[in-house]
């Protein structure tokens, strides 16, 4: 199987230097998540308890490829159903793996999402450097499936849902672009 990574607007093999900005991706992600779940970590002392997660994973391919990176967002179908705590609203969220694979977070690594109807958004971005600067690019998916209102991909996390709900595979099928 032939992965690849964006570099200088072409899509390229990977190789060691694409491998080692696919590892710095990863280690951004954790740190986040780190923060996320240290943050949410005290939560529960300032805001009371939390709501019940169900977990959540599944895979995501592009063009029928694995890629590392892409972030996925569960926002409520309803914007009345969006769950709020002390801090602001509750997101729920995910970093697929080499392998394309992910699991929801919402208070701690892998423990998915409190229950309800969502939407999923997803986008790809990679760090350029530009003069010396480390920027965000903007989403290689160009926005098509980053807005809640065309999102063709969905789930539904029931309250009495007894292990992990299992989405089916996303296949997106993109140009991937600057």
């Amino acid at each position: 199987m032939r992965r690849s990574t964006e570099r200088a607007g072409e899509i390229q093999p990977m190789t060691a230097l694409s491998k080692r900005a696919v590892r710095n991706q990863w280690a951004a992600a954790f740190a986040v998540t780190a923060l996320c779940v240290s943050c949410a970590e005290d939560e529960d002392a300032k805001s009371g308890p939390r709501h019940e997660t169900i977990p959540v994973h599944g895979q995501v391919l592009v063009n029928g490829n694995p890629m590392a990176g892409i972030v996925l967002r569960l926002v409520p179908e309803k914007e009345h159903e969006q769950i709020s705590s002390s801090r602001g609203r509750i997101v729920t969220q995910a970093v697929t793996d080499e392998e394309g694979n992910f699991r929801a977070f919402t208070y701690k690594t892998g423990d998915g999402a409190p229950p309800g109807k969502y939407k999923v958004l997803l986008w790809y971005r990679t760090r350029q450097r530009l003069s010396g600067e480390n920027r965000k690019s903007n989403d290689h998916f160009k926005n098509k499936y980053a807005d809640p209102e065309t999102s063709q991909y969905s789930v539904e996390v029931k309250p009495d849902d007894e292990g992990p709900i299992v989405m089916d595979t996303i296949n997106l099928e993109v140009t991937l672009g600057r």
